[in-house]
């Protein structure tokens, strides 16, 4: 499926002629009864200059990047609450399946082991919701990744078979991460690392990544505090104007504190 947007860069906020805005486009294609194609688009709004169909082209993909517009499987622009899509956060389980959770409200939709393939715990997504399942769940199809998670992954480092893998010390991350030898740096068999995703899962391959930094070996006093701090992005380093402002502070608790 071609989209008429690909390569197109959305970060240029900017356009260099008149284009129709965001809502514009919504309420044209709201008025339809069908989605509608860019070659619709365009004659609607007749647009003929070169600079136009660029800037247009960059506004549907943006629109599609925050979730407003879905680009179909029949090359159309349509609107996601037409087709039962519903945006929420994938909440991973340590079983393989998972669940999203709607940010508008109500329950959590399952989500099974073959549809987490491609996303990881905390994206952002929308998701086409399905009949019920045998246990009379809401079931979720993933549609599309809207905001990838933030932050790198915690994990163990392992070299099987002169392949380096990464396990996720959060089980709610269930895909291992491969890691490319020109990407280990440091990190030793076994040992705990952070690794930062550089190439996103899809239901053929695990995610990839690259070390960035190498906390120690697993059983190491106090690694356990190390994990905390980088899971749940514990700040530990200060601003020079916070440490100067606690400098007069003393290392330990006065005996008369305690009085």
């Amino acid at each position: 499926m071609s989209n008429p947007t690909d390569g197109i860069n959305t970060d240029q906020p900017e356009y260099e002629v008149e284009i129709p805005s965001r809502e514009a486009i919504l309420d044209t294609i709201k008025a339809r009864l069908k989605p509608l194609s860019f070659d619709d688009l365009v004659a609607k709004f007749a647009l003929d200059d070169e600079r136009q169909l660029i800037g247009i082209k960059r506004r549907l993909r943006a629109m599609e990047r925050d979730g407003q517009l879905i680009y179909t499987k029949a090359n159309a622009y349509g609107l996601p609450d037409r087709m039962s899509l519903i945006k929420g956060r994938i909440i991973g389980h340590r079983d393989g399946f998972g669940f999203c959770r709607p940010h508008d409200g109500g329950d959590d939709l399952f989500i099974p082991q073959p549809q987490m393939y491609a996303v990881l715990h905390g994206d952002e997504v929308l998701v086409q919701e399905q009949k019920k399942d045998a246990k009379g769940r809401r079931e979720g199809r993933v549609v599309r990744v809207l905001k990838p998670r933030e932050g790198d992954i915690v994990g163990r480092y392992f070299v099987d078979h002169n392949l380096g893998v990464v396990v996720p010390d959060d089980t709610r991350i269930n895909q291992d991460i491969l890691i490319p030898e020109e990407n280990k740096g440091a990190a030793r068999h076994g040992q705990i690392v952070v690794v930062r995703i550089t190439h996103r899962p899809n239901r053929r391959t695990s995610p990839i990544g690259t070390v960035v930094e190498v906390l120690g070996d697993h059983m190491a006093p106090g690694m356990e505090i190390e994990v905390a701090i980088r899971e749940h992005d514990i700040p530990v380093n200060w601003t020079a104007e916070t440490e100067k402002s606690v400098a007069h502070l003393a290392e330990s608790v006065p005996a008369e504190a305690y009085e």
